[in-house]
């Protein structure tokens, strides 16, 4: 039996790291998934700049919610409603809920940018979010 207890010690030390170690790297990860970073807030006199809309589209200043520079955001539009957190540097998606007989697919999340559509039988809205630039709108019959 002497003989076995330093073989059997090492068994057991060796596997307590390795567990250890496991529960520490499912503990980093999952606190990374659960609380992704704050987004940084820039000032709150610093105007967000605005961008020439393309043809068909609503230019920022007339989109139902106009962009303050950090925070989250609002918008109601035609399809449903998308709520946006946004800076000069990221914009994340926070929701979007599509109105009665609408679906929504969402394209992107961020940080780059939003992309968010919302389709019926007969209409597509488009919504686009870039930070620095703001809000874009697209309503489209289909």
């Amino acid at each position: 039996m002497r003989r076995h207890l330093p073989l059997i010690a090492g068994w057991a030390g060796a596997t307590a790291v390795v567990v250890s170690l496991g529960w520490a790297a499912v503990a980093t990860v999952a606190g990374a998934v659960a609380d992704p970073p704050p987004l940084a807030q820039p000032p709150d006199d610093v105007p967000a700049p605005a961008a020439p809309a393309a043809p068909g589209q609503t230019p920022p200043a007339d989109n139902p919610a106009s962009p303050a520079p950090g925070g989250s955001q609002t918008f109601s539009l035609v399809g449903g409603t998308v709520g946006v957190r946004a800076d000069e540097r990221e914009a994340r998606l926070v929701f979007a809920t599509p109105n009665d007989g609408f679906a929504v697919e969402v394209r992107s999340r961020g940080p780059l940018r939003v992309d968010v559509r919302f389709t019926a039988d007969g209409h597509e809205t488009r919504f686009r979010f870039e930070p620095g630039v703001g809000p874009q709108v697209e309503e489209r019959p289909d």
